[in-house]
């Protein structure tokens, strides 16, 4: 029942099923048949922003597959564990399951082009441009022509145009890729009108960008997963600031800060400090934009915390951080 749900899309019902067969069959010693409802069962939360569960329940994942002793299977379960730590944010962490999993990917040659996309996407949200151009180009001749690994490769170079402050040939990119490609995964959808979203933001057509942060919140509201709609009303507070809807970036903004901050999510939260900081700061509200802006500088270094210096390095040196780096100081 639980893969029906998944195909039909019903994540609640699907979370529901797995979660009982999953125990059922871990409880009775049937290991294989636990691990492939436990994939249905992190799916499903992932599916709907569910972060933390479903980081315990990849977890769990991985330490069911190391007990059935199978390269495969401990290599699917490492991606599992990877991408909830990516959605979470943590891009080290996920950086090593992803490395674990291509290797083991490799090895059994199965889903080899994937593992090359989750890495080189995570490397590009360190800063690692090279690296995850290189992770790109190795990808072979014959898988470039799917779809799906289309999908991949576009959103990856997108990302890493924008970051780079080339807005301009990232909506281009971004914009193409979506119209290529229109059944793509929402989740993949979203990303990318995201990426066209904000390079309208940056390049100052701003009719176009409110009427798009518009339609990604009434997509994410409608896809029902919670991290989606937080991130789409994080855009519409940029758009708001930039077209100078201080009370509407104010109430969007204060709106996706209070999930990023429950969900832990510190790259998300730094930067939607960074929009109240700006905010108030066109407001003339001197004092307000300080103390956000400092409280943005905080959560950074709470999220650099936890990462390896190299990689605090890397994402600190990314060009889009480095312009909001200098705003925030300019203000404390």
């Amino acid at each position: 029942m639980a893969s029906i749900r998944d195909q039909q899309g019903r994540l609640d019902e699907q979370i529901s099923y797995a979660e009982q067969a999953t125990s059922f069959f871990e409880h009775a010693g049937f290991l294989v048949q636990a691990f492939e409802t436990g994939i249905l069962l992190e799916r499903g939360l992932v599916g709907k922003g569910r972060l933390r569960d479903a980081t315990e329940s990849a977890n769990k994942l991985l330490a069911l597959a190391k007990r059935i002793d199978s390269p495969a299977r401990i290599g699917q379960a490492e991606e599992a564990v990877g991408s909830t730590l990516f959605e979470l944010e943590h891009y080290p962490g996920a950086l090593e399951h992803f490395r674990q999993s291509l290797k083991l990917s490799l090895q059994v040659k199965e889903n080899v082009p994937y593992e090359q996309l989750y890495c080189a996407d995570t490397l590009a949200r360190l800063g690692r441009y090279q690296d995850a151009e290189e992770t790109l180009s190795s990808i072979a001749i014959s898988d470039r022509g799917k779809p799906d690994i289309q999908v991949g490769v576009g959103k990856v170079e997108s990302f890493m145009l924008e970051s780079k402050r080339q807005f301009r040939e990232a909506k281009v990119l971004a914009a193409q890729t979506l119209k290529t490609h229109p059944d793509m995964a929402p989740s993949e959808r979203m990303e990318l009108q995201a990426i066209v979203t904000e390079s309208e933001v940056r390049t100052g057509d701003l009719k176009d960008a409110q009427a798009d942060s518009e339609k990604l919140v009434d997509t994410s509201q409608k896809n029902g997963n919670s991290k989606l709609i937080a991130r789409a009303t994080f855009v519409r507070a940029r758009t708001a600031l930039e077209a100078g809807q201080y009370s509407k970036a104010l109430q969007e903004a204060e709106r996706a800060l209070t999930y990023f901050e429950v969900q832990q999510e510190y790259e998300s939260a730094w930067q939607t400090r960074a929009v109240l900081a700006l905010v108030y700061d066109s407001q003339g509200e001197d004092d307000k934009a300080k103390t956000n802006a400092q409280k943005a500088l905080d959560t950074l270094h709470s999220l650099e915390q936890d990462w390896d210096s190299v990689s605090v390095q890397g994402y600190t040196s990314r060009p889009d951080i480095q312009v909001t780096l200098h705003r925030l100081h300019k203000l404390v």
